[in-house]
């Protein structure tokens, strides 16, 4: 909050070690706020303030240094170790993924981030929203869940399922703040789904801000030995 009998103030924000300068202006004597992106997790940073008016003339205290350190990064999604051939898959960099579109159902605000190097979702929700098959509906039924990761922020339960011309959803899905969630759904759980007619993966119940991943269906039905035997 800088004064000048002009009326107009320059604020100029020094910092690193190439260094990155930043300008804004502002009003004599009204608070001015500045927000800084790109910053790295974990950092100490020494941030260095100078006001100017209009012409260049650096106020008396010129400059203001403030140093903080920023929170740690958000991590990149866990990477599935399920096998291709047992999965079918919307969203995701492991896997091919099937052509979808994002249904904007209500009230979501979606932008991809980049997170650790590995692409994810990031989602400002306060209802629901699907992801469609280009080609639907698609046959599940050799699937037996579905899967994905969630970071949420904000976001402290939800539901997720399917729609086959209906909603078929698990409700009541808790999260823990700040970290990954695996979040799975038993398909067989989901009552009268029709697994071979599959149009969305939906999400509902939405209300606060996370990051998704790993958007899937997979089959994780095993197959074992029952009785062995040797024989000559």
């Amino acid at each position: 909050n800088a004064t000048d009998n002009s009326g107009a103030v320059v604020y100029t924000i020094t910092y690193g070690s190439g260094p990155t300068v930043l300008t804004t202006s502002g009003l004599s004597g009204v608070e001015k706020s500045y927000k800084i992106t790109g910053l790295t997790g974990s950092t100490a940073y020494s941030f260095s303030v100078e006001a100017k008016d209009a012409t260049g003339n650096v106020a008396a205290n010129n400059p203001i240094v403030v140093a903080a350190t920023t929170l740690a990064g958000i991590p990149g999604a866990p990477i599935p170790s399920v096998s291709a051939a047992k999965v079918i898959s919307a969203y995701g960099d492991t896997y091919t993924n099937l052509p979808t579109s994002i249904q904007n159902w209500y009230g979501n605000t979606f932008s991809t981030v980049s997170l650790s190097g590995n692409e994810a979702m990031k989602n400002v929700s306060i209802c629901c929203f699907g992801y469609e098959f280009t080609a639907k509906p698609i046959n599940v039924s050799s699937m037996t869940k579905l899967h994905v990761d969630i970071y949420p922020t904000t976001l402290a339960s939800m539901s997720l399922g399917i729609t086959d011309g209906a909603d078929r959803m698990k409700t009541g899905i808790t999260l823990t703040a700040n970290q990954w969630n695996t979040v799975e759904v038993v398909l067989s759980e989901l009552t009268g789904a029709n697994l071979a007619n599959v149009n969305q993966i939906g999400f509902w119940n939405l209300n606060g801000t996370f990051y998704f991943d790993n958007l899937y269906f997979y089959n994780d039905a095993t197959t074992g030995v029952s009785k062995v035997s040797l024989e000559n």
